[in-house]
């Protein structure tokens, strides 16, 4: 029985992509008689449409070639119906070619069209030329749309990823922010003195030691005890200040 049910719900969602109503587009007025002329860019919701049938997620650019001055059919008339007859996409280079019918009344005329697409994402961006070092706020971010093609493997999609880190060199507006742009704020630097903390359940202790390592929140670096000299492993909880991790 549940394998019935799939069967069916998968020919209902089969028919509703092949046999999507047709969308209604008006003609534009024009001097001429005896033919109608349709913006290309008002057929452009018909093939996203058919795109996102096609497996494609989110918002797409679509592009047309050849017909930048308009579609010209061959009767005047002041609205037509517009459905995909054909659909042939190539995911690989982002091209496809479709058949579109153009109807009114009794009147139908097949049109052949071919034209490219690229998906769009929202991609956080920097407002405002920002230099290395600086740590970033959520005020210095926000989103712009990108093709997705063009986005290297490691482009940051969220800010939280970015938010509260530094730049490792200076950047300018408007540019994707990759992960090897952006490293944690550094708190502790080598050959600093830092705050040493250790804690257990009997006693709380604090020294002054000297980092042996640079270091950001959460790293685990090497300290010198000044007093006793003896190097210890430590945890960096804050600027200047490490917690103990091993015995002091």
């Amino acid at each position: 029985m549940k394998l019935k049910l799939t069967i069916f719900l998968a020919m209902i969602f089969l028919a509703k992509a092949v046999f999507a109503e047709p969308v209604e587009i008006a003609a534009e007025k024009s001097i001429f008689q005896n033919v109608s002329i349709i913006k290309f860019e008002n057929t452009l919701p018909v093939i996203e449409e058919r795109l996102m049938d096609e497996g494609l997620e989110g918002e797409v650019r679509v592009k047309i070639y050849g017909f930048d001055k308009g579609i010209t059919l061959k009767q005047k008339h002041d609205v037509f119906n517009v459905d995909v007859k054909k659909f042939d996409l190539n995911k690989r280079t982002r091209r496809f070619s479709t058949t579109l019918t153009f109807s009114s009344g009794e009147y139908s005329e097949e049109l052949q069209l071919r034209g490219s697409y690229e998906e769009l994402v929202y991609v956080p961006v920097l407002t405002s030329r920002t230099s290395h070092g600086i740590v970033i706020s959520s005020a210095d971010i926000e989103y712009q749309k990108m093709p997705k093609h063009r986005l290297r493997v490691d482009t940051i999609l969220n800010e939280e990823e970015i938010a509260g880190k530094v730049l490792k060199r200076s950047m300018r507006a408007g540019r994707e922010i990759r992960k090897r742009d952006i490293e944690r704020k550094q708190l502790v630097a080598r050959n600093n003195t830092v705050n040493m903390m250790f804690k257990n359940e009997f006693i709380t202790l604090s020294a002054v030691g000297v980092a042996l390592e640079d270091g950001a929140e959460g790293d685990t670096i090497r300290v010198r005890n000044v007093d006793s000299k003896k190097t210890v492993q430590a945890i960096i909880t804050d600027s200047g200040v490490v917690s103990v991790v091993s015995d002091i």
